[in-house]
């Protein structure tokens, strides 16, 4: 009888210790998570969209940018924060043309907040467009002002995305834009014009411009809109590999590197929608 009650003593013992064990191991943070006070916090996921909207572009090329920047905002997962922005001249002082949080919603409601939004977003792109259109400059040739100054939105990437928690944030920064920098200011310090035929000058300046910045933590996608025809190297646009080769030697200076510029996964340049953004 003794000798039962002293094995049973000890049995409850093991019991006790295992189960001490178990509570302070690391299977106990997962069977308690999510929402634990000791579990890793949730990963967020911030979009950054800049939409163009500007005189650079034709005008089914500029309906192509509203379709895409909606395609791009309906595939996105639910708890996605995005931002769409705008391309025009001083990107620092730029506000959202739409922003939100991704909800998890039924089909029927998804479809009627996916119509609204897009409504929005065409509406506003449409506009911006007519009103940069309109614009001239007020030099002797009368050509649409220089507008689309894609350089400075890379500073404002950087502020935004430098608000949030980068160990626990997947960052995507995404361009729906032809990518012709036609601007009068620069970080370079000297106007850029990507609109003709031979860019090897403005390749040449963005290799040995140091603009400072560290986008390495952004997954980055340049996504060019086509004209209804198909075409894009008209009007005495350069081919879409110097354009690319212009953005390749500007990301280096962002805190990118040769083989990040040649993955998929972290730099794309294309007129397709990439398959992570595809619904």
């Amino acid at each position: 009888m003794f000798k039962f009650r002293l094995r049973q003593v000890k049995s409850n013992h093991c019991v006790l210790a295992l189960t001490l064990m178990l509570a302070l191991s690391p299977v106990a943070c997962i069977e308690t998570c999510p929402g634990g006070p000791n579990c890793p916090p949730d990963r967020e996921r911030v979009v950054l969209i800049f939409s163009d909207v500007t005189s650079s572009l034709l005008k089914s090329e500029s309906e192509q940018v509203a379709n895409l920047t909606c395609e791009i905002v309906d595939s996105l997962p639910p708890g996605t924060q995005y931002y769409v922005y705008p391309i025009q001249v001083e990107a620092q002082k730029l506000e959202p043309m739409y922003e939100g949080t991704v909800m998890a919603q039924d089909r029927a409601t998804t479809k009627a907040v996916s119509d609204a939004r897009k409504k929005k977003i065409f509406d506003e792109i449409g506009k911006l467009y007519e009103l940069i259109r309109a614009t001239k400059r007020s030099d002797a040739y009368g050509k649409p002002d220089n507008h689309t100054c894609i350089l400075y939105t890379l500073n404002k990437a950087q502020t935004i995305l430098n608000q949030f928690d980068q160990k626990n944030t997947d960052f995507d920064l995404i361009y729906v834009s032809d990518m012709i920098e036609e601007c009068n200011v620069t970080p370079m310090g000297k106007p850029i014009s990507l609109e003709q035929t031979n860019i090897s000058e403005a390749i040449k300046l963005a290799k040995g411009t140091n603009l400072n910045l560290d986008l390495s933590h952004a997954r980055v996608s340049m996504i060019i809109p086509v004209a209804a025809d198909g075409t894009y190297t008209a009007n005495g646009r350069p081919n879409t590999s110097d354009v690319r080769a212009f953005w390749e030697a500007i990301l280096l200076h962002c805190g990118f590197d040769e083989d990040s510029l040649k993955n998929s996964q972290k730099f794309y340049f294309s007129s397709e929608l990439p398959r992570y953004l595809k619904s």
